[in-house]
């Protein structure tokens, strides 16, 4: 086994704290999302069972939560500015520097 392939390998097993429960967590919304067909690779529910799952479905919660931020679509005034300051940047007269004519 070469350098590089024991370098992938060694990454991969040190990465499982990260990848692993994302990985399960996949696997377990598939299934539900599958579950009025099976899952994955169940076997195909009976008429009654999928109404069931079907009367199941309709009494969770929503697993999608929608929190509306108010504070984006608003505004705020900002206080009256007072007037702006001379210079160079605010296009005001400039004073001459040191050695200029």
């Amino acid at each position: 086994m070469d350098t590089v392939a024991l370098i992938k390998y060694t990454v991969l097993l040190i990465g499982i704290p990260i990848w692993l429960p994302f990985m399960r967590e996949l696997w377990l919304e598939f299934n539900l999302a599958m579950r009025e067909d099976g899952g994955l690779w169940g076997q195909t529910p009976t008429p009654r069972e999928r109404q069931r799952i079907v009367d199941g479905i309709a009494r969770e919660p929503l697993r999608q939560v929608h929190l509306p931020k108010g504070h984006l679509g608003i505004r705020r005034k900002s206080a009256a500015q007072g007037p702006l300051p001379s210079g160079p940047q605010a296009g005001g007269p400039r004073k001459r520097s040191f050695g200029s004519r």
